[in-house]
């Protein structure tokens, strides 16, 4: 069909980066703190499980968290083009580096297996102010979601 995907927060709002272990590394109005992935801690924990994997892999690999991440979603196709948001340039030239590495089928196939992380991505009042349900207007059961018409 020609139609293209761009990963949503493909690292993670930097978590799979391995930018912090514990809910002391967010300074008091980051926003992380309201999402339920990182802000409860039976998530954080499960999630830091996921991210220790990742980057066992990176180090295998010899690259970055980060790269092994962008250069994974980049190897599900032609199709898929992810776009990490940062405000370091050190980013950019780490993450723009990632369409360069190569991964193993081993590495790919430990990246496929991966479980997907626990706990929603935004919390309850985020999701309200987007009205996830009410709002979608392109249910398409070929992306696999269809949305569904509030409750009366």
């Amino acid at each position: 069909m020609g139609t293209g995907f761009v990963p949503w927060s493909p690292l993670g709002q930097g978590f799979l980066a391995g930018a912090f272990r514990a809910m002391e590394s967010f300074a008091p109005d980051d926003m992380r703190l309201t999402m339920p992935r990182f802000s409860e801690p039976a998530n954080l924990q499960s999630n830091l499980r996921l991210v220790d994997e990742v980057k066992a892999i990176a180090d295998e690999a010899g690259v970055t968290p980060a790269q092994a991440v962008l250069a994974w979603l980049m190897a599900q196709g032609e199709d898929t083009v992810p776009i990490p948001g940062t405000r370091h340039v050190a980013y950019v030239e780490e993450n723009t580096a990632s369409v360069d590495v190569q991964l193993t089928p081993d590495h790919l196939a430990r990246l496929s297996r991966l479980p997907a992380a626990r706990g929603d991505r935004l919390s309850p009042e985020q999701m309200a102010i987007l009205d996830w349900k009410t709002t979608c207007r392109q249910s398409n059961p070929l992306l696999g979601y269809r949305c569904k018409e509030p409750e009366h």
